[in-house]
C-alpha cells in the first residue's frame, strides 16, 4: 500500500482554564471567546490543508509559537484536530523525540534494533534494512561500539 496523508482545514485550539488573557495583544486574533466574551482558548491552528504521498517530504518554517510542532503531534495523533479532516494512510513516525529507542551504552547495530522496534518495524525488517542503515551512517567497524 501507498502512504498518503492528507489534511484539509484542520483546525485545533487550546482551551484556557482559569479565565487567561483579557487584554489585546500581538496573539488577539488567535485568541477564542466563549459567548460571553472571556478568552475561551488560543486558536493554535487554522484551516491549515495539504496532501503528501509515499516519498514527499513537507517543510515547515515559521516564527516561535506559529504551530509547527502543534501541527506535528497532530500528525503523530497525540492531538485529535477540533476542525477539518485527516487521512493517514500507513505509517507515520514521529521524530519529536529522535533519541527514543536509543540507548548511548549499546552499541551502534543494537541502537539500529532497539530505534527500529520503537518505529514498530519486525526484526525481519530491521535485519533486511541494516546494512543499509550501517552503510548510510558511515560509521564502519564502529557500529560495533556504543
Amino acid at each position: 500500500m501507498t502512504g498518503r496523508i492528507e489534511a484539509e482545514g484542520l483546525g485545533l485550539v487550546f482551551p484556557l482554564t482559569g479565565g487567561g488573557a483579557s487584554e489585546p495583544g500581538e496573539g488577539e486574533t488567535r485568541l477564542v471567546r466563549s459567548a460571553s466574551g472571556k478568552v475561551a482558548g488560543v486558536r493554535a491552528l487554522e484551516a491549515v490543508s495539504f496532501s503528501l504521498r509515499s516519498g514527499d517530504r513537507l517543510g515547515l518554517v515559521g516564527r516561535n509559537g506559529s504551530g509547527k510542532t502543534t501541527l506535528l503531534h497532530v500528525l503523530a495523533g497525540i492531538y485529535p484536530p477540533d476542525e477539518g479532516r485527516l487521512v493517514i494512510a500507513g505509517r507515520v513516525t514521529s521524530l519529536l523525540n529522535i533519541n527514543v529507542g536509543i540507548q548511548a551504552a549499546a552499541s551502534g547495530h543494537r541502537n539500529v534494533t532497539l530505534r527500529g522496534l520503537a518505529a514498530g518495524r519486525s526484526h525481519a525488517e530491521i535485519e533486511a534494512k541494516r546494512a543499509g542503515i550501517a552503510e548510510f551512517a558511515g560509521l564502519g567497524e564502529f557500529m560495533d561500539l556504543p
